[in-house]
C-alpha cells in the first residue's frame, strides 16, 4: 500500500462547493433532500478521479473532522440537537464540511454561528448520517476495495476533544457561550 498525500486543501473545497451548485434547488424542498442531491453530484464529481485522488480527498475530509474535533463544537451540536453522543458528534463534523468552506471556518470561528445556519433550506439535519461515507461508497464502486486499506495515511483525532466542556446545565453558562444557540432553543433543539 503506498502512501497517498492530502489532497490540496484549495481543490478539496472546490468538490465540495461544487457538489453544492450542481444541487437543483427546486428539488430539494428542504436540507436532506438538498445533502441527498449533494451526495449524488459529489459521488459523480469523485467518480471522475483517480482511485488515489479519491483517497487523497478522504484524507482532507478526515483532516477537517480531526481539526473540529473541539468541546466547543460538540456542546454547540448538543445543545442545538437535545443531545449529540460520539457518532452523532461524528455525523455533525461530516456534515458541517458538507456545508463548504465559508461556514465550515465560520462555525469553527464561533460555534455559536451554527444557530444562524440552521433551519436554512440547504442544510441538513446536521446529526445525519451519510456525507462522511461518500469517498468511501465511490472508491468502492471504482476499485471493489474497502478504502479503509489506506487508513494508515489518515490524520487520527487525538484522545480527547480539543479545548474546554462547557457545563450545559448552567443555563447562565449556556447563555454566555451560546447566546444565539440559548435565543432560539431555550430548552435545547429537537
Amino acid at each position: 500500500m503506498s502512501k497517498v498525500q492530502m489532497m490540496a486543501e484549495d481543490r478539496f473545497w472546490s468538490l465540495i462547493n461544487q457538489s453544492r451548485a450542481l444541487v437543483d434547488r427546486s428539488q430539494a424542498p428542504n436540507g436532506d433532500a438538498f445533502q441527498e442531491q449533494q451526495m449524488q453530484q459529489l459521488s459523480d464529481l469523485l467518480s471522475a478521479l483517480s482511485p488515489e485522488e479519491i483517497v487523497a480527498f478522504d484524507i482532507r475530509c478526515t483532516y477537517y473532522t480531526v481539526r473540529a474535533y473541539r468541546w466547543d463544537l460538540w456542546d454547540a451540536a448538543y445543545w442545538a440537537h437535545g443531545g449529540c453522543g460520539d457518532d452523532g458528534f461524528t455525523d455533525f463534523r461530516d456534515n458541517l464540511i458538507s456545508l463548504g468552506q465559508e461556514a465550515f471556518a465560520r462555525i469553527l470561528n464561533n460555534p455559536d454561528d451554527l444557530a444562524d445556519l440552521m433551519d436554512r433550506p440547504d442544510v441538513p439535519y446536521l446529526l445525519g448520517e451519510g456525507f462522511g461515507y461518500t469517498a468511501g461508497k465511490v472508491y468502492q464502486q471504482r476499485t471493489g476495495r474497502d478504502i479503509q486499506e489506506h487508513f494508515g495515511n489518515y490524520p487520527t483525532a487525538p484522545e480527547e476533544p480539543q479545548g474546554e466542556r462547557i457545563d450545559l446545565e448552567d443555563e447562565d453558562e449556556v447563555r454566555k457561550h451560546f447566546p444565539k444557540l440559548y435565543a432560539k432553543f431555550p430548552n435545547m433543539g429537537d
